[in-house]
């Protein structure tokens, strides 16, 4: 159980391009918090006492309201004394930083954090900023939350509002465009993302499950963006691909680097990289997949590593090559 800690939060709205020039505070009686209690000027949130909910839920007044453009709450918080233990306490959910376009009653952004995204208890405050952006919304109001879900306590210090800089709708577009181009060209192969030799073949592959996993995450965000169905169907090529790493992989349960052309198992036994490019890409791309047929491909892969990664305790044991211990200790004596 951790001892009591304050919650002192300032606010200030910052109309800048750069660091801060202009910042006014704000009285922390117009901001409204669902949990914990305020001390000061702020608000304190304990593990083991606290309910979860919402350490800062918006305005009690009118949230602020902006132009079209590209803002950032930065938001200063710091981790306290006190967590729920484990094996896995470090993944822990700390809090989960939100901006909500109050005129719609729509959640534009959100981002969460870990307990091991933070320094030790009380050694320094951590700014962690959330970007948004106000484009086909100017004129609307926004407001920034705190989720706090009980598990580690936690100190809120400053929220701070900032402008950046605006790129036109047309800039991004062709950006975005451009870099489509790029992975088509130099980088895709049968819906893998691979390092290329001089000679345009593809080399150096050990990564290539992590690589193809955060582009796959990749083109789930612009789906969700832009709805394109481009966009769907190179995710969905790149979750093909990663479900090939596990379908003709040498040990049901486990996953290769890479699989080629003629369906042949490439490289070393998976990293611990591989692993978490083809999770990461699963959990990230989940509510966009339309395929049924992919979808029950990749939920029999999950389950099936999964299962394997219990019957070998917390191990992925391949036929050839070192297995991935994920195993918290250093030797069977210590257990």
């Amino acid at each position: 159980m951790g001892k009591s800690l304050s919650l002192a939060l300032s606010f200030t709205l910052v109309f800048s391009s750069s660091p801060a020039t202009f910042a006014e505070p704000a009285t922390p009686v117009l901001y409204r918090n669902d949990t914990g209690k305020r001390l000061g000027n702020g608000w304190v949130a304990e593990f083991g006492r606290h309910t979860p909910g919402y350490l800062l839920n918006g305005f009690k007044a009118n949230p602020v309201i902006l132009p079209a453009g590209t803002y950032q709450y930065v938001f200063h918080v710091q981790l306290g004394p006190g967590h729920l233990g484990g094996l896995f306490s470090g993944a822990n959910e700390a809090i989960r930083l939100e901006v909500v376009d109050h005129t719609t009653g729509e959640r534009v952004a959100s981002r969460a954090f870990q307990q091991t995204d933070f320094s030790r208890p009380w050694k320094k405050t951590n700014p962690k900023p959330l970007l948004f952006s106000t484009w086909g919304r100017g004129g609307h109001a926004f407001e920034p939350r705190v989720y706090w879900p009980g598990l580690v306590s936690m100190r809120l210090t400053r929220v701070d509002l900032q402008t950046l800089d605006t790129w036109s709708e047309f800039e991004l577009r062709a950006r975005a465009a451009r870099m489509e181009r790029l992975m088509q060209d130099r980088f895709l192969d049968h819906g893998y993302v691979v390092m290329r030799d001089a000679s345009g073949q593809a080399a150096d592959l050990d990564d290539t499950g992590l690589w193809t996993g955060l582009y796959a995450a990749a083109e789930a965000c612009r789906y969700q963006s832009t709805h394109a169905a481009q966009a769907r169907w190179r995710m969905e090529n790149s979750l093909w691909a990663l479900h090939r790493l596990h379908q003709f992989s040498l040990e049901p349960g486990t996953l290769s680097r890479f699989v080629d052309e003629q369906n042949k198992p490439h490289g070393a036994s998976a990293s611990k990289d591989t692993y978490v490019g083809f999770f990461f890409a699963v959990g990230q791309c989940w509510p966009w997949i339309q395929n049924p047929r992919l979808r029950h491909a990749l939920q029999q892969d999950v389950e099936a590593l999964a299962t394997h990664f219990l019957n070998h305790d917390l191990k992925f044991a391949p036929v050839k090559g070192a297995g991935l211990n994920l195993n918290p200790y250093f030797s069977e004596l210590f257990q």
